[in-house]
């Protein structure tokens, strides 16, 4: 089964609770791909992302700047984001999924290029 979602993790010195977060993403019931934001952490986070799929930005951008700087790379139909705290339920993205499918207005479009 290919994932219809991205998960995005935006993180800036999330030594502490970033591990966590990704465990509980590789707990989800729904297949997906995650992407790691490191907003230039200087606290240790990279080495405990270092297994993942990350991007480490030279400096930190910010939140949006972060999700900003991987929206080019996301190619399934849905992206979510979390805080590098947040810690879902294993179902919470196969629900998500799921009301989107259902009901498909709810999701903003796909951004067009101008």
């Amino acid at each position: 089964m290919s994932a219809l979602s991205t998960v995005v993790v935006v993180t800036w010195r999330g030594r502490d609770h970033i591990t966590a977060c990704l465990d509980a993403l590789a707990a989800q019931k729904s297949p997906h791909r995650t992407i790691v934001v490191d907003n230039a952490s200087d606290d240790g986070t990279a080495e405990l992302i270092s297994g993942h799929e990350v991007v480490r930005l030279p400096r930190n951008r910010g939140y949006a700047g972060g999700l900003a700087a991987v929206l080019g790379m996301i190619d399934t139909p849905y992206v979510a984001w979390l805080n590098d705290d947040a810690v879902p339920d294993p179902s919470w993205l196969t629900e998500l999924e799921n009301a989107l499918e259902a009901e498909p207005g709810a999701a903003a479009p796909p951004r067009r290029s101008c």
